[in-house]
């Protein structure tokens, strides 16, 4: 019986554990990734520029980032995590951790860096062998060259973060500052003393604006759908996820009364209403931010809370609340990703929608 080849797309924290699972299965897993490293979106490029092929495209892990949930909750189960690690962890140190990992299992010989993929279709033969025909491109050489190879199944480990989503305003063309994806953040050295806009209303926009506000002049995060915030120590005695997620909740408790017990207790740790931050929907009907230091910075005074964007003019931006703000430098929008698969070209493949909010696995073809 002919040995079974995996390709798997990607060398994230997904991809890795594909290649360490099919091993496991006595499938030969070939990796693919068309970055120059492993570890996906933990990866961290401090020298990043706008000239770069990169910029614009990938999401960029920012120096500030701190995991949203715990030791015990983040580690691999067959590689713990050692005890002197934090209960929450920097991303510099998240990182030497999955090329522990990958050390440790020995997985960085079944990957292949600066390769991109750029079809993946089923075979000539696919209704009697199940394989499929990946095309790809090896970009460390000058001459681009494509490729074709067989393999029994694929696994789609290209993550969530594909493409960045850029929300557009009336007036933006008359802007006379900077406008950058958080995507493209990486630390507050750019902005100290000017007036820095994040808009948005989950995890990056809240670091974002912390980050900010700590060396810039003004800082103003617009939540157009409000903020549930969620510390990470929970009355700073138990991680937040090993509450909500532990067995006799979930076991005992239905989801939707615990989440409006969730909600009515974060309710009463803030003052939602004075500070503007009152969220559109019921606890995790919306997105939450994770933070610890938000609610001092609003207290303080350096980060202040504005609903919805409306218009830009010339260097002032209007809210929906009929305020505005003048001379703002920079706008960032931590507004999200859209997740694409555009060396999918057979939309058969994956029915539905074209930004693939949703995907629907078809037959040996694994999305992760």
């Amino acid at each position: 019986m002919q040995q079974k080849r995996a390709c798997i797309i990607g060398a994230g924290i997904s991809g890795l554990t594909a290649i360490k699972a099919c091993l496991e299965e006595g499938i030969t897993p070939v990796c693919l990734e068309q970055q120059d490293h492993i570890g996906g979106a933990w990866h961290m490029n401090e020298n990043l520029t706008p000239n770069d092929p990169e910029f614009g495209i990938v999401c960029k892990m920012f120096s500030a980032v701190v995991t949203n949930t715990s030791r015990k909750m983040t580690e691999f189960s067959d590689f713990p995590m050692s005890k002197e690690f934090p209960t929450f962890i920097p991303a510099r140190k998240l990182i030497e951790y999955i090329q522990a990992y990958v050390e440790h299992f020995d997985l960085a010989k079944y990957v292949q860096n600066e390769i991109r993929v750029d079809d993946i279709c089923k075979s000539n033969d696919y209704h009697t062998t199940g394989n499929w025909d990946v095309t790809y491109t090896d970009l460390k050489f000058d001459v681009k060259k494509q490729s074709k190879e067989t393999f029994s199944n694929v696994v789609v480990c290209n993550g969530i973060f594909n493409e960045q989503v850029k929300p557009t305003y009336p007036g933006e063309e008359t802007f006379k500052g900077e406008i950058i994806h958080g995507g493209d953040y990486f630390d507050s050295t750019p902005y100290k003393g000017k007036n820095v806009l994040v808009v948005g209303s989950s995890f990056s926009a809240s670091d974002i604006a912390v980050d900010c506000s700590k060396v810039a002049k003004n800082t103003i995060l617009s939540a157009r759908k409000g903020l549930w915030i969620m510390p990470r120590m929970l009355d700073g005695k138990q991680p937040w996820d090993a509450t909500m997620f532990s067995r006799p909740n979930i076991g005992m408790i239905p989801f939707r009364v615990r989440m409006l017990q969730w909600g009515h207790k974060l309710y009463q740790q803030f003052n939602y209403k004075d500070y503007n931050i009152v969220p559109k929907k019921g606890f995790l009907r919306q997105p939450i931010c994770i933070s610890d230091e938000i609610q001092s910075r609003m207290v303080y005074g350096t980060l202040k809370v504005k609903p919805g964007l409306s218009r830009f003019e010339n260097k002032s931006v209007h809210f929906t609340d009929g305020t505005s703000f003048n001379n703002i430098d920079v706008v960032i929008y931590a507004t999200g990703y859209r997740m694409k698969c555009n060396f999918i070209q057979d939309k058969s493949i994956i029915p539905g929608r074209d930004d693939y909010h949703y995907f629907i696995a078809y037959n040996l073809i694994s999305f992760f």
